[in-house]
């Protein structure tokens, strides 16, 4: 998994969202914090790409963005 913060502090939100029945809350993360994470974390790929090179190109290969892949 290459970007465990961002999916961690979703599920925090995402997970406070339904423990205090808020459904605005809710609704706030699933259309404005999940595609903020989501945009965040295809630009810094973009630019790890561009200082890394083939060697983030094949990490980027042999594991996940957002689910680890297994073995």
């Amino acid at each position: 998994m290459r970007h465990p913060i961002y999916v961690g502090l979703a599920l925090i939100a995402a997970g406070n969202a339904l423990a205090f029945a808020s459904w605005p809350a809710l609704g706030i993360v699933l259309f404005g914090i999940v595609p903020t994470f989501a945009w965040r974390a295809r630009t810094e790929e973009r630019l790890l790409g561009r200082i890394f090179g083939e060697r983030y190109a094949a990490y980027r290969q042999r594991t996940g963005m957002i689910i680890p892949r297994l073995p």
